[in-house]
């Protein structure tokens, strides 16, 4: 039905049976009806395609066998599992665990989004319409990176500004063009810092999310994965570079 088995029919019960006997039901012969054709396209293709394929080709005068074409079906990676909120105490040991399913391999990579108040703060010096300078009103923590700066107003236009990061926060904010136009109401946004966790098809990564004395200096840590694999991090702290995993766990840390 369909190319599907859907019922056996015992033509001969034979006898002597003591227990259930294995039914061995050959392969499908693979021949595909109504392709008769020097293509073969197929529709909307499945997992259930997966396999090879070849033609035979007759005449009135003999036929010959073309060589063997495999068709894989790659899957695109789909979530099971996402992550759940966690609330831990200063000290214990935390994991973040994603579910997916799809073509192997897979490559996982890890971000790390700072709690409400992490992020850089600073305000504009709007003066003429210009922007002409910038407080920072609040140094954020944890950049690795500069991060991309925009001044938003709803008039003004033009104005162009870099970050300083010290010590893992934003020092400073340089103007780089004043643009024109802006009004009181004009804005900087910092954009927060985000923390690279690289991660390839494997079971669990680790990290060392202690609190830091000196923030712009990384840690050497060994992780352990199963099978006994081990990975050491970079040199920056808080990114994890070759671990492998669909799972992140970390040491909690309190807010510096």
């Amino acid at each position: 039905m369909n190319g599907v088995v859907a019922t056996i029919t015992i033509t001969n019960p034979g006898f002597g049976y003591t227990t259930a006997p294995t039914v061995i039901i050959d392969p499908p012969s693979g021949l595909l009806p109504d392709q008769t054709n020097a293509s073969l396209t197929i529709s909307n293709v499945g997992t259930n395609d997966t396999g090879s394929y070849f033609a035979v080709v007759t005449n009135a005068w003999g036929s010959i066998t073309s060589s063997v074409a495999t068709l894989t079906v790659s899957i695109p990676p789909f979530l099971t599992q996402s992550p759940t909120n966690l609330i831990a105490s200063f000290g214990s040991n935390v994991s973040f665990t994603l579910g997916v399913g799809g073509t192997l391999p897979m490559n996982f990579q890890w971000y790390w989004q700072p709690a409400a108040g992490r992020a850089a703060v600073a305000a504009p010096d709007v003066r003429n319409g210009f922007v002409v300078g910038t407080t920072v009103l609040q140094g954020g923590g944890y950049y690795l990176t500069v991060p991309t700066v925009r001044i938003v107003d709803s008039v003004g236009n033009g104005a162009a500004a870099t970050a300083v990061v010290t010590a893992g926060a934003v020092t400073a904010v340089n103007i780089l063009t004043p643009g024109s136009g802006y009004s009181a109401g004009a804005q900087i946004v910092i954009d927060p810092p985000q923390h690279c966790h690289s991660a390839t098809a494997g079971q669990s990564d680790q990290r060392d999310a202690h609190p830091r004395s000196r923030p712009g200096v990384g840690r050497r840590r060994l992780l352990r994965h199963r099978g006994e694999r081990r990975w050491q991090c970079d040199q920056q702290p808080g990114h994890i570079a070759g671990a492998s995993s669909a799972a992140l766990r970390a040491t909690a840390a309190a807010t510096p």
